[in-house]
């Protein structure tokens, strides 16, 4: 579909896909500048693990996650981008 062809002033169709698009690029642009703080890394675990995790086990996992996150240019406090596994 070229974009001359696409009116969401008339067609509902249309105007879902422009919404839709719109709402991705938005959504896209927030994630982008998204500050990862580690509580929210070790809430994320916490809750995976109801039942109960030692402390060990969750600053491995706490470390592992901050690896991947640097690995994937995600933004962290400096802090974060000085810590030691």
């Amino acid at each position: 579909m070229a974009l001359e062809d696409i009116n969401p002033m008339i067609n509902k169709e249309d105007q879902k896909l422009v919404t839709s698009r719109l709402a991705l690029d938005i959504i896209n642009k927030l994630t982008d500048n998204l500050l990862i703080m580690p509580t929210s890394i070790c809430a994320s675990i916490l809750l995976m693990h109801r039942k109960g995790i030692s402390e060990e086990q969750l600053t491995k996992q706490v470390e592992f996650l901050i690896e991947v996150l640097k690995k994937r240019k995600a933004h962290l406090p400096s802090f974060c981008q000085t810590a030691n596994s």
